[in-house]
């Protein structure tokens, strides 16, 4: 009786520690037409929602500081994001902003709702611990956790001995690692994934080229690492996850190198019209996109790449293939 009692524990701990969270149809369809009394317009109230349906830990694992969130509503989709930026949460403060969701829509974004809060009466944002903040809104008291990812030394050292610069960790909110690395001799930024955990399953396409089942990012596979080669523009367009890493940059690490300097050597021209962030000095809300792979409809559209695993300098080949944002 005590080995089978022994054997049920152990059982149910193998598969409590193996298991993740079902998402089924039918607590999608529940969730649609739940009843609510939510005032989808008015920002506070929602904000207020958003946060009362949280743990008391938020874990903000993308590297530009965004938290995403979705729920239903009176039968409609909304998602939306919490931003606790490098920049927000030193001034105390974080941006809210929520949409409706509308399936087939380029970028899906209908009936945009923003606020930026700051420090008043009823919200406060204060750092406690190196990456962990206290955020206060009326009643509510919720820890944020700002994830950091520590970098492999060998891995880096590796890439340096490839002649890479930078090499800075950061993860995208697909739940992919990479490594943000320029190289001078093409004076280009490059995202290289080691590939040493198993973010997804990757099947091949072509002789050389992996695909990730999950992401659909595509990788030109080196010695020891891997380059993302594409990404596909049908989630571009759809705004999601899976849009590529362009916009969650190490801002945090950025902020300690000369990051301005090695963007006038990717584009000259950006000389005194950047911020040492990237964001341009003309239009304070846009920021240099580093999308240096291919946004694809086709795979068979990244054909042309094949040749460069096997080329003596495989990022110049990348680039006379086009691969240059």
């Amino acid at each position: 009786m005590k080995t089978f009692c022994y054997l049920l524990v152990s059982l149910i701990f193998l598969y409590s520690t193996q298991a993740t969270a079902l998402n089924t149809n039918e607590k999608m369809i529940d969730d649609l037409y739940q009843d609510t009394e939510l005032d989808i317009d008015n920002v506070d109230d929602v904000f207020e929602y958003v946060l009362s349906q949280t743990d008391d830990t938020l874990t903000i694992y993308p590297s530009e500081g965004y938290y995403y969130f979705n729920f239903y509503h009176q039968g409609n989709l909304i998602k939306g994001n919490i931003l606790v930026g490098h920049k927000l949460r030193q001034q105390g403060s974080l941006s809210f902003i929520y949409f409706y969701d509308i399936a087939g829509k380029e970028r899906g974004e209908f009936k945009t709702h923003h606020k930026l809060y700051k420090s008043s009466d009823t919200f406060s944002l204060k750092s406690y611990q190196p990456n962990l903040y206290q955020l206060s809104f009326k009643n509510i008291r919720k820890n944020l956790k700002i994830n950091q990812i520590e970098p492999d030394a060998d891995f880096v050292k590796m890439l340096e001995g490839r002649g890479f610069e930078v090499n800075l960790p950061m993860m995208d909110d697909s739940g992919v690692t990479f490594y943000l690395a320029f190289h001078p001799t093409t004076n280009n930024f490059y995202y290289i994934n080691s590939l040493s955990r198993d973010d997804e399953f990757y099947y091949p396409f072509g002789k050389v080229l992996k695909v990730g089942a999950r992401t659909q990012f595509v990788y030109l596979p080196m010695d020891k690492f891997a380059i993302l080669v594409g990404v596909d523009a049908n989630n571009i367009y759809k705004n999601n996850y899976y849009d590529g890493p362009f916009d969650q940059l190490p801002d945090e690490a950025l902020a300690n190198i000369e990051y301005k300097s090695y963007l006038y050597r990717v584009n000259p021209s950006w000389k005194d019209k950047i911020y040492d962030d990237g964001y341009f000095i003309n239009d304070p809300d846009a920021r240099v996109a580093l999308t240096n792979y291919f946004e694809y409809l086709s795979l068979d559209e990244l054909n042309k790449i094949q040749p460069c695993a096997s080329n003596k300098n495989p990022l110049q080949c990348l680039e006379d293939s086009g691969m240059r944002f």
